[in-house]
């Protein structure tokens, strides 16, 4: 599956920690840590992002970040109530308590 984002502008507000990095280079880093955060089990190629900064002053910069976005990904979904949902597999209630006591309702 692959979906195009025709066009990505996020304004990024940065403060330049470190002199010799460029302000163009923080907000690719933002943008793929972004990327990577929010969208786990996607594959989304950023190499077509491109990053102008439009404002400078001081320690402050308006980076502009416009392109295409590849994306890959399989969603799994399943029927509940007539619609399609997101199927997220639950965690085994027996492995939970492994190596814990059974906890019991006083009186059984």
């Amino acid at each position: 599956m692959k979906n195009g984002i025709c066009f990505l502008f996020v304004a990024v507000f940065l403060i330049v920690g470190c002199a010799e990095q460029k302000p163009e280079e923080a907000a690719r880093q933002i943008v793929d840590q972004q990327v990577a955060v929010h969208h786990e089990g996607f594959e989304m190629d950023t190499s077509r992002v491109a990053y102008k900064v439009i404002a400078q002053e001081g320690d402050t910069a308006m980076v502009e970040v416009s392109g295409d976005i590849a994306v890959k990904a399989v969603i799994p979904l399943a029927k509940k109530g007539g619609e399609w949902v997101l199927n997220v597999p639950h965690a085994d209630p027996a492995a939970q308590g492994a190596g814990k006591p059974a906890r019991h309702p006083a009186g059984h």
